[in-house]
């Protein structure tokens, strides 16, 4: 999961390698290989072969050898190696603590391990040094949105939204705080957006969906669940439908 979506944040800083002096043309392509090897499609094994030859020339260091951390913890997270994934985002952490996307990737950790404290933890950390991070905003706006802390969460959304406006996900699960925030008729303004942008977006058909339920529209209502639940099957455990209403719980 961070290995894909999180390479944006890396790239930031690849530059960096061509002024390492003591970085030799083949320690430099095993920098890459680490940093780079999943947008590749590089086997994981591969990957984490390159991050350790790099790390172990010492010819990087500060943020450049932080980044050869952060590309092994997230290989080492993907192939679930949780304990050796964890040292090496604390490592990297340790040798560049305002560097972009160590912190969210860590986040992203702790939000898989279920420890949401230190997730959110990590994303405030990480909107300090980026403070228009769409994901980071995004993940945070999700758990705060879970501890009903809703005035926080909408924040989040709607800075995301800004940063990224023709992003339908974003959209969609600001709907969602509506819905839960009893403004149906915003909620269904945002996920018509959301359908505009990504029109086999489920989970924005859901949200409709209850926004039209809860405003009398059951016959909106039910069309749009049952789009929902055509696109994405899963959906159906939450909804219950009835003759004059259409009832779901928004995903935290």
């Amino acid at each position: 999961m961070k290995i894909g979506p999180l390479l944006f944040a890396l790239a930031q800083l690849l530059p960096a390698w061509a002024i390492a002096a003591s970085a030799h043309q083949e320690v430099t392509a095993l920098a890459d290989e680490c940093t780079l090897g999943s947008s590749k499609g590089a086997a994981p094994a591969k990957i984490e072969a390159a991050c350790n030859a790099a790390i172990e020339a010492k010819a990087f260091y500060g943020k450049q050898l932080a980044l050869l951390y952060l590309g092994r913890a997230n290989v080492y997270d993907f192939m679930g190696h949780k304990a050796e994934a964890l040292a090496d985002y604390n490592k990297a952490i340790e040798l560049a603590p305002d560097a972009t996307g160590i912190y969210y990737n860590r986040g992203v950790y702790y939000t898989e391990a279920g420890d949401l404290d230190a997730a959110l933890s990590d994303y405030n950390s990480e909107l300090k040094n980026n403070p228009n991070m769409v994901s980071a905003l995004f993940n945070r706006a999700r758990i705060l949105a879970a501890r009903q802390r809703y005035d926080e969460a909408m924040a989040d959304f709607t800075r995301a939204i800004h940063v990224s406006p023709d992003t339908a996900i974003l959209r969609a699960e600001r709907g969602g705080l509506y819905v839960r925030q009893g403004e149906f008729n915003k909620a269904a303004e945002d996920e018509n957006q959301a359908i505009r942008l990504d029109p086999k977006l489920a989970l924005a058909y859901l949200y409709r969906g209850m926004a039209y339920g809860k405003l009398g529209d059951s016959e909106k209502a039910t069309d749009d669940i049952k789009t929902a639940i055509g696109l994405d099957p899963s959906l159906a455990k939450n909804v219950k439908l009835t003759p004059n209403d259409a009832q779901s719980t928004p995903a935290p």
